[in-house]
């Protein structure tokens, strides 16, 4: 049990230390490519008619003056200072919205896997069956039909013309099912795509050894196997986070959600650097709280499974 108990801490620490570490790298680039582009935001913000010695001194209450190294520290530990148009932190103006951008994503995977997995199930069962070729025929067409086009046709269809949903907004809990909808549809294609393969393979293999040592010689059940082989979807999910990340921001944008995309996209139409700053931060921690979950239960359920689903053969002595 200690050696399980150590492989498990590994597994999962190690991981976690190499993504915080490539995230200091990524976050840096980020920055400098924003803070090197062309365009100067105090002369934006005070008009072409300010001064000089007002530029100046908005540079150095904003702390654009700082050094670079400076200012990123203060935007990695979450620093990001007052919006230059609402004069209001950036931090509070994230921590009202990036809830929203949190349930569209959480509720997506949540019911693109609740659908996915009888699916993917069913259509490995028999591969080249009429229910594999039907279910592959309806994942090519979500992974195909773009987001900004499915997220209007939902628009006219159900708002405009039946007037089921609104157009847009969150004033009620029904303004989520749209964003929410556009991106399961969108969504599925991948999840089906990995809970199939996931499943095949655990119908045709034998292989316990994929995940135990050569010294293991338990014999695996059809229901452990199954277990076993359909952890890779969870880890997978992770993996495609970043995408995931995209279309809730294309999604924010076509339904009006008030939640971090659009900020984003203020940051970017305005030129205000703080908010930019920080909708990007909000972002990519938001994706890496989400991914670092799911390779945490993956790795708990391979530990959990190899103690309950095996059991050692008794040596006679």
């Amino acid at each position: 049990m200690s050696k399980q108990r150590d492989s498990f801490v590994v597994k999962t620490l190690v991981p976690i230390i190499f993504v915080v570490i490539l995230s200091v790298l990524f976050t840096f680039v980020i920055f400098s490519v924003i803070d090197m582009t062309p365009g100067d935001p105090v002369r934006i913000l005070l008009g072409a008619d300010a001064t000089e010695e007002a530029i100046e001194m908005a540079r150095e209450q904003y702390g654009f003056n700082d050094p670079l190294l400076t200012r990123y520290w203060r935007f990695l530990t979450g620093d990001f200072g007052v919006s230059y148009l609402t004069k209001r932190p950036v931090s509070e103006m994230i921590w009202s919205r990036i809830w929203r951008t949190l349930f569209l994503m959480a509720g997506s995977i949540i019911i693109s896997y609740i659908i996915a997995i009888p699916l993917g199930m069913l259509s490995a069962k028999k591969p080249g069956s009429v229910a594999d070729t039907v279910c592959s025929i309806f994942f090519v067409i979500c992974k195909s039909i773009p987001l900004v086009w499915m997220g209007l046709l939902f628009v006219l269809i159900f708002a405009v013309n039946l007037r089921w949903l609104p157009v847009g907004g969150v004033e009620r809990w029904s303004g989520y099912i749209l964003p929410i909808l556009t991106l399961v549809i969108s969504y599925f294609g991948f999840a089906f795509q990995t809970v199939r393969a996931s499943a095949i393979r655990a119908n045709s293999a034998d292989g316990a050894g994929v995940f135990f040592d050569e010294s293991f010689n338990g014999e695996m059940s059809k229901g452990a196997k199954m277990r076993y082989f359909m952890l890779p979807s969870i880890a997978k999910s992770g993996l495609q986070l970043g995408w995931l990340l995209v279309g809730v921001i294309i999604v924010e944008i076509t339904f009006s959600v008030p939640g971090i995309g659009i900020l984003l996209m203020s940051g970017i139409m305005n030129r205000d650097i703080s908010v930019l700053y920080g909708s990007i931060m909000a972002l990519y921690v938001s994706s890496l709280i989400i991914a670092v979950v799911f390779f945490v239960i993956n790795g708990a359920l391979v530990s959990a499974l190899r103690v309950k689903s095996y059991k050692r053969p008794e040596v006679s002595r």
